[in-house]
């Protein structure tokens, strides 16, 4: 579930942690700030849990 839509992992998708390191859906930390890609189908073929400073420069961005 991201924000109040429940979205599908896809078939091979990964899940980077701030150290861009692969972890498995289940360590993914509740409310962790994220960004995620799809693939054309609309199913989430990336997320990246963010850090401060990525943070911190897409809200700059503008981009949130």
């Amino acid at each position: 579930k991201i924000g109040s839509r429940v979205l599908r992992l896809a078939p091979g998708g990964v899940i980077y942690d701030q150290s861009n390191r692969s972890i498995i859906h289940a360590h993914l930390p509740a409310g962790a700030e994220i960004l995620y890609t799809r693939n054309q189908n609309g199913d989430i073929q990336r997320i990246y849990i963010l850090t401060d400073q990525e943070r911190e420069h897409l809200a700059r961005a503008g981009r949130r």
